[in-house]
């Protein structure tokens, strides 16, 4: 083990609400050769209107369970943050939104996701996609980065199954190899069945 320890937390919880809900989770672990950690973790959801909904999650030093060591849990140099949006323009038409980001301190690892996708149905099954993404990842002295576009259309065939036909195009700012194309179109067929 490292030794001995002292955890210190707070926790707070929403009463239920139709509205706003929340999770609040703050912990300071200290070891006895002052090494300090902050083991947080909150979850958020607020809907503004009928239409609109924002989602937040923050993650600091997740425990992973360990009874040969202090406390019973080593602590893990990662975390995240994530964002989320969601707005119903109207009953058919749907915008939704996302951003996160990861980072892993041992292995000098960070990347950043987030997109918007704005999706229509129609009554007779049909539903169209519309989006863009960038994902992009510093990893040691390597940064990448790509942006991708995409666009589908999906048809519910019956209530088992479902048709879907899409186009992506991704660009990358920077390869590892000058002689892999920066460009990349795809076509994309499948047929999904749920289990």
């Amino acid at each position: 083990g490292q030794g001995r320890a002292v955890d210190r937390y707070y926790q707070l919880e929403s009463p239920p609400h139709p509205l706003l809900t929340y999770r609040l989770l703050y912990k300071t672990r200290t070891y006895q050769d002052g090494r300090l950690f902050l083991v947080r973790h909150y979850n958020l959801a607020y809907k503004l209107d009928g239409r609109l909904t924002l989602t937040h999650e923050f993650q600091t030093h997740p425990e992973q369970a360990n009874a040969q060591v202090v406390l019973g849990s080593v602590l893990q140099p990662t975390g995240f943050s994530a964002w989320g949006l969601e707005w119903r323009w109207t009953p058919r038409i749907l915008l939704r939104g996302d951003y996160r980001i990861e980072w892993n301190d041992q292995q000098n690892r960070r990347t950043r996701r987030g997109g918007l996708t704005l999706s229509a149905n129609q009554s007779d099954g049909l539903q169209y996609n519309f989006g863009y993404r960038v994902d992009s990842e510093r990893f040691g002295e390597r940064n990448a980065i790509a942006h991708t576009f995409f666009l589908s259309t999906e048809r519910k065939l019956d209530s088992e199954n479902f048709l879907m036909f899409g186009f992506q195009w991704t660009h990358y700012e920077r390869r590892p190899d000058p002689s892999i194309p920066r460009d990349q179109q795809r076509l994309v067929l499948e047929w999904r069945k749920p289990f």
